[in-house]
C-alpha cells in the first residue's frame, strides 16, 4: 500500500490539473491533502476519483480556510473531531481505513497564542494509540530543532521529541540514514531559497511501523512549482 501526503499551498487554484496529475502519476492507493480550499475541494476530490481514489472525506473549510482531505482507493470512516482540532480548527482529520489502521491527517499550525496546547493535546492524544496501528501524516509546520531545520528553538519541536519518546518512528529517519532533505524553503529576494525545513513527517506507531518498508519524498513537484512543498510517500506492506 502507498500513501501519499502533500501540502498543495493555498488549495491549488490555476495549478489543480497539474496537481492531480502528479499525484495519479505516483499511483497511491491513499492521498492526503493540505491546505485544501472550499472553492477547489471538489474539483480535486473529483479529479482524485477518475484516478481511483474514489472514497474521500474532508473537514469542510470554508472561505478562505485551510482544510484536508483524506482519499482511498479502498472504504474509510472519519472519526469524530478529537480535542486537537478543537484548539485548532481543521487541524487534525481521523480516518480508520477499513480494518487496516487509523490515519491521523495533521496541519500542524504556524505559532499561534494556542501552539502549545495544540500540541502538548496532539501528544497526549497520539498516546491513546501508541499501542495500536496508527500514522500520524502531514504538514507539520515543526520538527527537529537544529536537525530538520538550522532553527533552534523551533516552536512544537519539544512535542516532536516526546512523540518519538512515547515509541512513534519517524517514518523518513528509519529508512533514510543520509542527510536531512528539505520539505520546504523560505525564500528570498528574487525567490532565491534561503533555508530548508524538514517539516512533513509520517511518524507510525510501533505496530505499524514495523509493516513501513520505504519512506521518501518527491522533490520534483517542489521544484516545479505546483506546490511549495515537496511530496512525501510511504509504502507499507499487507497484514
Amino acid at each position: 500500500m502507498k500513501i501519499l501526503s502533500w501540502n498543495i499551498r493555498q488549495g491549488g487554484g490555476r495549478r489543480l490539473p497539474s496537481i492531480a496529475a502528479a499525484i495519479a502519476g505516483h499511483q497511491p492507493d491513499v492521498v492526503i491533502i493540505n491546505e485544501l480550499r472550499e472553492r477547489t475541494g471538489r474539483g480535486l476530490t473529483e479529479a482524485l476519483c477518475r484516478a481511483g481514489l474514489s472514497f474521500a472525506v474532508h473537514n469542510e473549510p470554508t472561505g478562505l480556510e485551510y482544510g484536508i482531505l483524506v482519499a482511498s482507493r479502498d472504504p474509510l470512516r472519519r472519526l469524530a473531531a478529537s480535542k486537537p482540532s478543537t484548539i485548532v480548527r481543521r487541524s487534525l482529520l481521523e480516518v480508520e481505513l477499513s480494518d487496516e489502521f487509523t490515519i491521523g491527517a495533521l496541519y500542524g499550525p504556524m505559532v499561534t497564542p494556542q501552539h502549545r496546547e495544540f500540541w502538548d493535546a496532539v501528544v497526549d492524544h497520539a498516546g491513546h494509540y501508541r499501542d495500536r496501528s496508527y500514522l500520524l501524516i502531514g504538514d507539520f509546520n515543526t520538527g527537529e530543532a537544529r536537525v530538520d531545520c538550522y532553527k533552534s528553538p523551533f516552536a512544537g519541536s519539544a512535542q516532536f521529541l516526546r512523540l518519538r519518546d512515547l515509541g512513534y518512528c519517524d517514518l523518513w529517519r528509519k529508512h533514510n540514514r543520509g542527510p536531512t532533505e528539505h520539505t520546504w524553503f523560505s525564500f528570498g529576494r528574487g525567490g532565491a531559497p534561503l533555508n530548508g525545513f524538514r517539516i512533513d513527517h509520517a511518524l507510525a506507531t510501533p505496530a505499524l511501523a514495523q509493516r513501513a518498508t520505504q519512506c521518501w519524498y518527491s522533490h520534483a513537484e517542489r521544484e516545479r512549482r505546483l506546490s511549495d512543498h515537496s511530496i512525501m510517500l510511504v509504502e507499507l506492506s499487507t497484514r
